[in-house]
């Protein structure tokens, strides 16, 4: 007569390191998870941040011709005063003055947005500023080991869940494995007690075609999630490549600046104002040239803004961040 006793079945030991890969595969994918997180976020706020930068120098930019400006407004309203110009000037020189009005706060209100924007990512919500120093291009070379996108933090999270599903297909595979089970009894006989009986057992799948076809699903969920890894390689591969030639027609450009275009736009403002100032141009040709200037500068502010935009970028696609 069995008085108590214990027992444990469908212990499943061989089929432990399918699942114990399983599962440390699936850690692993978490991981690389956060890391895309990280790197997105990392990217964000360096984005912003350069954005702040480049909304400050435009406010610069603005503000210097705002004194500009002034004086060219004065000078015109007192011309007018005196009788020596016509109304027209007066009211083109106070058009123009409107105008860089309108670009300052345009660039207050930039700032203001491009603020926001880092606060968010950064989750605070108190004031900041940036550090105010000259606005120049990020020297993303130096730290620019090579163009490998082995490191590229999307593209790992992908290969990774490749892992995942192939890890998945050995544990289905086990499946196919014996099974064990063991028990323990008390036994009394004939009001003697003292008896015990220990049993051991396996049990063997014997219906195999459920379990074929989980595998089957398995093997098709890892080809998929293979494919989508080879497609991102090759979006990746196409971005960085993009980004790089980006990056060169940018640079091109900026030497162009460098190299001329802003002296000359220094020049065209400082001479004009002279010439102004003189008598020796009239109110159309002033502001034709300075317009001029002011477009060259502008531009090499946004050109810059554009190298340093693609440049955090190419970092996060090279994992460099």
């Amino acid at each position: 007569m069995r008085t108590y006793g214990v027992q444990q079945g469908n212990i499943d030991l061989l089929s432990g390191f399918s699942k114990s890969k399983f599962y440390k595969e699936r850690v692993k994918l978490g991981e690389k998870f956060y890391a895309v997180n990280e790197q997105q976020l990392i990217r964000n706020v360096m984005q912003a941040y350069d954005l702040i930068n480049y909304n400050k120098a435009q406010l610069r930019f603005a503000e210097q011709l705002d004194s500009v400006y002034a004086n060219f407004r004065t000078a015109a309203e007192l011309r007018y005063d005196t009788g020596e110009t016509g109304k027209l000037e007066f009211i083109a020189a106070s058009s123009e003055y409107q105008q860089i009005q309108v670009l300052r706060q345009q660039a207050y209100d930039d700032i203001e947005i491009a603020k926001r924007a880092l606060k968010q990512y950064l989750g605070i919500d108190q004031e900041i500023e940036t550090v105010g120093l000259p606005y120049g291009t990020i020297n993303f070379m130096s730290v620019l080991d090579s163009t490998s996108m082995a490191n590229n933090p999307i593209l790992q999270y992908s290969m990774q869940n490749a892992e995942v599903s192939k890890a998945n297909i050995g544990v289905e595979k086990a499946q196919f494995l014996p099974k064990f089970s063991i028990s323990y009894d008390k036994l009394k006989y004939n009001d003697v007690s003292g008896f015990s009986a220990y049993q051991a057992g396996i049990s063997i799948p014997l219906w195999f075609f459920p379990q074929k076809s989980r595998v089957k699903a398995a093997k098709a969920d890892a080809m998929v999630v293979e494919n989508q890894y080879l497609e991102q390689k090759a979006i990746t591969e196409s971005r960085v490549s993009q980004l790089l030639k980006s990056l060169e027609k940018t640079q091109k450009t900026l030497d162009y600046y460098q190299e001329g275009a802003l002296l000359l736009a220094e020049e065209q403002i400082s001479t004009a104002e002279l010439a102004s100032k003189e008598g020796e141009i009239d109110y159309v040709n002033y502001i034709t040239i300075l317009n001029s200037a002011i477009r060259i500068k502008q531009s090499h502010l946004q050109f810059i803004n554009q190298y340093n935009q693609q440049a955090i970028e190419l970092q996060y696609q090279l994992g460099n961040l």
